[in-house]
């Protein structure tokens, strides 16, 4: 594969979901000023959709087409993390007019994003594993298949959404979280 290739494999995918993830957040913040409010609550709830779906599961999007492409795991990594990373750093920007620069930077930190970072790893991995054997030469074994990589990612994904959704509903995260935040601040 030619230098920069992957980068290009995985340009559309990556692009694609960004967009849908941007202009649908875009329309889901201003729809109040283009619509009667009889439209307004089912537009939003439309494009609220879209943006969180874009954002939550464009990685299987985006590492499966690159993937198929020629793209390497290094080059998809990075391609799979922007969306959600530009999304964190929008929230940042805008809680930061209510808080100092450090509390925004560990507003970051948030449960929801670090759910986004380990769902996306996890959905990694779970292509991996798809690629591989839908593309496997014959003679492979399994055990090339599953190996410590993908099977991680996925271990991690199951353990962040126990954590941070299944534990408590989620609240035990946040304490931790929150308890975090007044220890360092307060």
């Amino acid at each position: 594969m030619p230098a920069g290739s992957g980068e290009k494999a995985v340009a559309g995918p990556a692009v694609a979901v960004f967009l849908a993830a941007f202009v649908s957040l875009g329309l889901y913040y201003n729809l109040w000023r283009m619509f009667a409010p009889g439209l307004h609550r089912p537009l939003a709830t439309v494009f609220g959709l879209i943006s969180w779906v874009a954002i939550g599961f464009g990685p299987t999007v985006i590492y499966y087409a690159g993937r198929s492409r020629g793209a390497g795991v290094p080059v998809l990594v990075a391609a799979c993390l922007v969306t959600p990373v530009v999304w964190n750093v929008k929230e940042i920007v805008r809680v930061s007019v209510n808080f100092t620069l450090a509390e925004s930077l560990y507003f970051g930190l948030n449960t929801v994003f670090l759910l986004m970072v380990c769902g996306a790893i996890g959905q990694m991995g779970i292509c991996e594993i798809v690629y591989r054997l839908r593309d496997r030469p014959a003679d492979t074994t399994p055990a090339a298949v599953f190996t410590r990589g993908p099977v991680g990612a996925i271990l991690l994904a199951l353990a962040s959404v126990f954590v941070f959704l299944i534990w408590g509903g989620g609240t035990h995260a946040f304490y931790v979280f929150m308890e975090g935040y007044k220890l360092i601040f307060h």
